[in-house]
């Protein structure tokens, strides 16, 4: 809880290098296809990492996901459920290596390095937290620096939100 409070104080993004199948074709895929996405993932994941490391910044290999909001068709009743499949991706502090973590150039810094990565590797965006002293929500920003949704009650271990991050193993260096 103390290295997420320090987080939301000096801010972090949540990445991926993850795609399904589905969405890089454009239709449904066969397990074969869907064999060979898993394959490019996983070769991506070790890319995403390193191009992490070679920008300068620490990480934490996570697991991330979204509760998608499904209505009943019948009755409009709505039930947020958990995507099935996590995606590997990591939490970057918007501090360099070297640096104290207190100035704005890391974190604009941070930003632009995801939306950097989110063009390499095909993301439609990534989740980005300014420092907690220049504002208290959180963004999915686009590959092209677009503001897609905003969440002004971004909290940490809170089980009732739509998305979610948990740890995977170890910290990076």
């Amino acid at each position: 809880a103390r290295v997420l409070d320090k987080y939301f104080d000096i801010g972090f993004m949540v990445i991926t290098a993850d795609r399904t199948c589905e969405a890089e074709k454009g239709t449904a895929c066969s397990e074969e296809e869907v064999a060979g996405q898993t394959k490019i993932n996983k070769q991506n994941e070790k890319s995403l990492k390193s191009d992490l490391a070679a920008a300068g910044f620490g990480f934490v290999p996570t697991y991330g996901g979204f509760r998608e909001r499904v209505v009943d068709p019948d009755t409009g009743e709505e039930e947020l459920i958990d995507n099935p499949e996590p995606e590997m991706s990591y939490i970057v502090p918007a501090q360099k290596r070297g640096s104290d973590g207190q100035g704005a150039n890391d974190a604009a810094e941070l930003r632009q390095l995801g939306m950097d990565l989110s063009q390499r590797y095909n993301q439609d965006s990534f989740l980005f937290k300014p420092p907690a002293s220049e504002d208290s929500a959180a963004y999915w920003i686009t590959r092209s620096g677009k503001e897609e949704m905003s969440f002004d009650n971004a909290v940490a271990n809170d089980l009732e939100q739509i998305y979610f991050t948990k740890l995977r193993k170890k910290p990076g260096r």
